[in-house]
């Protein structure tokens, strides 16, 4: 469960509406999936992981409101290397 999004500034029509609030959507659930592995030689570590990320995909339209609709999919590969310089 995370925090709903909430639009920029430029999003709330100008001039302000007499009760001022802030646009935002209501907690949403998302899902991240990781598989990783790491290798230790001598004074070297590599690791490498593999993840995705998938939520509600949120947007202001061209008439100014702002909606939810759709996925938002994050896709990656992250990868490391410590160790001593000699």
């Amino acid at each position: 469960m995370s925090t709903g999004r909430t639009a920029c500034s430029r999003a709330i029509p100008r001039p302000p509406a007499p009760a001022t609030r802030a646009l935002s959507s209501r907690p949403n659930r998302s899902t991240q999936l990781e598989v990783g592995g790491k290798l230790a030689v001598n004074r070297l570590l590599l690791s490498a992981a593999l993840f995705e990320i998938r939520c509600p995909f949120a947007y202001t339209n061209g008439n100014g409101d702002y909606a939810v609709d759709g996925e938002q999919r994050n896709c990656g590969l992250e990868l490391m290397a410590g160790g001593y310089v000699v």
